[in-house]
């Protein structure tokens, strides 16, 4: 198994849509392929662990702003813990949901892992025999 993350990193820094995306692709798969050029009988699996959806900077809502009497807390106590269900924050088409207290440099990223999008659960098998 190995893990490349040059289409990931476009992803995030172009977004999924953008035509950096699209080379780190075609690059990553000439790579791949120019690598088992001299394997024969072998088979490789090329698939990625998720997709992405495309974002944007200038579209963040920040929680605390739009709900400041939620109850985000910053430590817990393990009685507490037990009690609290999980909470996921799925934001709108093209747009990130952040904490403004928690900001951090992933807010400039043009593609994100968000949710439920088909785009991000949905990904690709490939089989390349030489």
């Amino acid at each position: 198994m190995l893990y490349w993350d040059l289409i990931d990193r476009a992803g995030h820094d172009h977004g999924p849509g953008s035509p950096e995306f699209a080379a780190a692709c075609k690059r990553s798969l000439d790579e791949v392929w120019d690598a088992v050029w001299e394997l024969r009988g072998v088979t490789v699996l090329i698939t990625a662990d998720h997709g992405q959806v495309d974002v944007s900077p200038e579209r963040v809502d920040y929680l605390d702003d739009l709900w400041p009497a939620a109850e985000l807390f910053d430590a817990i106590g393990p009685r507490l813990r037990d009690r609290l269900g999980d909470v996921a924050v799925l934001p709108a088409a093209g747009r990130q949901a952040w904490l403004r207290r928690a900001a951090a440099s992933e807010q400039r990223f043009r593609g994100q892992h968000r949710g439920l999008d088909e785009a991000e659960t949905s990904t690709y098998l490939a089989q390349l025999t030489r």
